[in-house]
């Protein structure tokens, strides 16, 4: 007894299930939508999905650099024009477009028998 587990087999993947979040039927894990009843929890476009991830992402740099900028002007005393007051707000954007971008880059990741924690 060699003590080490068989080796997994393409058929092995495709057999294990889970239950649908939305029918409850036993479907295979690695579908992105349910053969059954068609959920995909993923939302209806990928492609869309990723954009506006992407736009959260460009939304939160652009609030680090802009809160970056407003506070270092205060800082040192340059003058930094309308980016001082802007330097307010940016914490706020910077929260929002943060968690936004999280939320959508695991929303992209969902398949019908994961957990319903970001639905």
């Amino acid at each position: 007894m060699s003590g080490r587990a068989p080796a997994a087999t393409a058929d092995d993947a495709s057999t294990r299930t889970d239950r649908c979040g939305c029918c409850e039927e036993p479907v295979p894990t690695g579908v992105k939508r349910c053969p059954i009843c068609g959920y995909r929890p993923a939302g209806h476009s990928p492609r869309l999905t990723l954009l506006w991830e992407v736009g959260a992402a460009t939304l939160l740099l652009a609030a680090v650099v802009t809160f970056a900028v407003g506070v270092g002007g205060a800082v040192f005393d340059v003058p930094v024009g309308a980016f001082d007051q802007l330097a307010i707000v940016t914490p706020y954007m910077a929260g929002f477009s943060g968690f936004f971008t999280y939320y959508l880059h695991e929303k992209r990741r969902l398949t019908p028998t994961d957990d319903q924690v970001f639905e």
